[in-house]
């Protein structure tokens, strides 16, 4: 009866921890998507939706009085369509893309290695929700080694597990600057499964564990 009850209890714990890994994926996923939305329609805001207020509000400026009504219908009609575009075209990089645009922002200050599988990158490219937090997370990182760590060569690697995209980002900077403040830590909090920020012999590394759809 004793090594029933502990099997029947093992076997409960087990159910529990099952469940839980399972819901706190689905909250992490939610927070993922949540972000990556802010993200994409701060992008809008900054761009072609500044840009059209702009010009709507010269063309209110210029309008007749008879008009005027007939403009700020006109106004409102393109921002709500704007909003609906911006929704459905998601406006957003691929990780090539963005891997150039980070190389790019620091050429000629530090060397910045990427090394993926095409299984991975296929992986990102079915799910662009992780492909932007995994973007942001190594960006983020690379500009922190480089702005408060004085980095000159930095290390990306990012590779599927199971069901999990894991990234590591190790750097050749100062080890006491930087570690366990900044560099985008809500992001980490918020969309990570789990995250850790050390000093290692040769400079800081960043490990992160995102689930994947």
């Amino acid at each position: 009866i004793a090594r029933g009850s502990a099997r029947a209890r093992g076997r409960a714990l087990r159910e529990l921890q099952e469940s839980d890994l399972a819901l706190t994926r689905q909250l992490v996923r939610l927070r993922q998507a949540q972000w990556s939305q802010q993200r994409m329609f701060a992008r809008a805001l900054h761009g072609p939706m500044q840009t059209l207020v702009v010009s709507g509000a010269a063309h209110l400026r210029s309008a007749a009085e008879g008009d005027l009504m007939k403009q700020v219908s006109q106004l409102r009609g393109d921002l709500l369509g704007l909003l609906d575009m911006t929704s459905a075209r998601g406006d957003r990089l691929t990780w090539q893309e963005g891997v150039r645009r980070i190389e790019a922002t620091w050429q000629g200050i530090a060397t910045i290695s990427v090394a993926i599988s095409e299984r991975t990158l296929e992986a990102l490219a079915a799910d662009p929700v992780a492909c932007d937090v995994a973007m942001e997370i190594v960006a983020e990182a690379v500009g922190n080694a480089v702005r408060h760590g004085d980095a000159s060569a930095i290390a990306v690697d990012v590779a599927v597990v199971e069901d999990d995209l894991l990234i590591c980002v190790q750097d050749n900077g100062q080890s006491g600057l930087g570690v366990g403040s900044g560099m985008g830590s809500q992001v980490l909090q918020d969309c990570c499964l789990r995250w850790e920020r050390r000093s290692t012999a040769v400079g800081v590394r960043l490990d992160a564990a995102l689930p994947l759809a």
